[in-house]
């Protein structure tokens, strides 16, 4: 429900601009999902074309819309002149479960946006970004993600961040290689 919302919130603000919206509202995100999420299994059990590939199709197509919504905050956080908030590649499927911490921090970060736009100066309190202080901390890379707990939960913030070097060398391997997407500048 509250990606519905947020679609239809910002597809709503780019019409009332007169502009083309790049997102499909609420609907048009959930319906082609849940189409194929639902008659994927039905044509795969009833033997008809495509079977499955229907549910793979809407799963595509959810994150299609994701990745499109992550870079539409960002844009009103570059529009504001401020730091764009999310790290849109994280929402790539083989980056799970990180495409989850973004989702989380969407909502976090346009729900911030909104509250400006409307001149709400105290903001209310978040719970659950009290308790997961990564969904409002400033932005952040994969391995500092990775390495510092406090990052993870609120139950955590007295814990030393971890030396990566402790890590499994797979571990070290893939932050290596987000850390030269986040940082392009710095690739070997």
């Amino acid at each position: 429900a509250v990606g519905r919302c947020v679609e239809e919130e910002l597809l709503e603000m780019k019409l009332a601009a007169g502009k083309k919206s790049r997102g499909f509202g609420g609907f048009g995100t959930l319906g082609p999902f849940t189409c194929g999420l639902v008659l994927g299994p039905i044509a795969a059990v009833l033997h008809l074309p495509g079977g499955i590939n229907w549910a793979t199709a809407g799963i595509i197509f959810i994150y299609y819309t994701q990745f499109l919504l992550y870079d539409r905050v960002n844009e009103l956080y570059k529009q504001e002149g401020l730091e764009p908030p999310l790290t849109v590649w994280w929402c790539w499927p083989i980056f799970f479960p990180f495409n989850l911490i973004v989702g989380l921090r969407q909502v976090h970060f346009l729900s911030q946006y909104f509250y400006r736009q409307r001149g709400v100066d105290t903001p209310p309190n978040d719970p659950v970004a009290d308790f997961f202080p990564f969904i409002k901390a400033p932005k952040f890379s994969c391995q500092a993600f990775v390495t510092t707990p406090k990052l993870w939960s609120c139950l955590l913030s007295n814990q030393k961040d971890i030396d990566p070097s402790t890590l499994p060398d797979p571990l070290q391997d893939f932050l290596k290689i987000g850390a030269e997407q986040e940082n392009p500048a710095k690739k070997r």
